[in-house]
């Protein structure tokens, strides 16, 4: 508002909330543009409001009301390549799914993500294989991967007739053992250890 009075000038007839109407759009605009989450040079949001106007009012194409107003056919090629509608359908032809329902379903895994994991799960798998039979039976009990408890380490002991010393040193070792063949495979120990 501060801007429309400023520049306003009462010489040309006009009233001041005429006048204002454009600075305050042009305001709301800009802080629509620094509010949204996905980010896009804001002259493509303005063209597009412009030309969808036009198309809504006109029932023009999206070319011809971008030449109407007077927007250059490869920025308007561009500002409508940065826009997606979230009816738009996506995936193979027929399926019916539009980005809403990908983006709305937060338990619904991407593809390449699930490829990935897959794949991490296999190497994990692979490197935790190398453990000797002890080894691996010790590090899934005192981490509770059996049945959710996690063992001490006397009652480690007395499974295998050991001290608690002997079964740290194993558990040492073999998180030592696992450590270093994970970062031989490239992956991140933090991520389980």
């Amino acid at each position: 508002m501060d801007e429309a009075i400023k520049k306003f000038d009462v010489s040309k007839g006009l009233r001041l909330i005429s006048y204002a109407v454009h600075w305050v759009k042009q305001r709301g605009y800009q802080q629509v543009h620094e509010l949204s989450v996905v980010r896009e040079p804001q002259h493509y949001w303005l063209y597009r409001e412009k030309i969808r106007k036009r198309m809504e009012e006109k029932g023009e194409t999206w070319e011809e009301a971008a030449a109407a107003e007077g927007i250059n056919p490869r920025v308007a090629q561009q500002a409508r390549r940065a826009f997606y509608s979230m009816d738009k359908e996506i995936g193979e032809e027929g399926e019916g799914r539009t980005l809403a329902d990908v983006l709305s379903d937060p338990d619904e895994e991407l593809p390449d993500y699930a490829v990935e994991r897959m794949e991490m799960i296999e190497r994990v798998r692979e490197v935790v294989n190398t453990l000797t039979g002890r080894e691996l039976d010790v590090i899934r009990k005192r981490f509770g991967m059996y049945d959710q408890k996690n063992w001490t380490l006397e009652q480690l002991g007395e499974r295998y007739n050991c001290t608690r010393e002997r079964i740290r040193q194993i558990e040492r070792d073999a998180m030592m053992r696992l450590t270093k063949r994970f970062v031989q495979r490239g992956i991140s120990p933090s991520l389980f250890l």
